[in-house]
């Protein structure tokens, strides 16, 4: 893994209603480090108890 930030960041999720998908956003200062879409045909793994992971294709990005 390649660290997107140097300290812990908060990460929030979102429904979008009008589209019927989450959003998974975090923010290191006005920096967004992540933006994904979260799709039904996506898969979210649990690895641990505070960590998962999920790719998505659009952004050819596995994020965690």
């Amino acid at each position: 893994w390649v660290p997107s930030s140097k300290h812990a960041v908060t990460v929030s999720y979102f429904y979008d209603s009008t589209r019927n998908v989450y959003r998974i956003i975090s923010l290191d200062g006005s920096k967004a480090i992540i933006n994904s879409t979260i799709t039904p045909n996506m898969t979210f793994t649990k690895t641990s108890q505070k960590f998962g992971q999920w790719a998505d294709s659009r952004a050819n990005t596995v994020y965690g």
